[in-house]
């Protein structure tokens, strides 16, 4: 995955203001991968930590003690960060998926 530097950010954002001069609709960029504003790695951290939360506070085993990243790849979280999840929001999203 790129991350999205302020030089791409600017330049999607030049190509949305042009693209909502010809259109007269919004075409973006929305809130591009960094809504949460944290890097890759404290994206990362965050979700580690609120997984080991939820495993000592409610009593979840999740997926082990250790980083849950480790344990199961960066590609199983990547949508999540690129889409503007907090590690929270990706991890409630990710246990909707435990219990059915």
């Amino acid at each position: 995955m790129t991350d999205i530097t302020p030089e791409i950010l600017k330049a999607l954002e030049a190509d949305g203001e042009k693209l909502r001069q010809m259109t007269g609709e919004d075409h973006g960029p929305f809130d591009l991968a960094h809504r949460h504003g944290l890097s890759k790695d404290e994206w990362s951290a965050g979700l580690d930590a609120y997984h080991e939360k939820l495993r000592t506070s409610e009593g979840i085993e999740g997926y082990g003690p250790g980083s849950i990243v480790e344990q199961t790849g960066w590609d199983a979280w990547a949508g999540y960060f690129s889409d503007g999840y907090t590690p929270e929001e990706a991890l409630d999203e990710d246990r909707s998926y435990w219990e059915d």
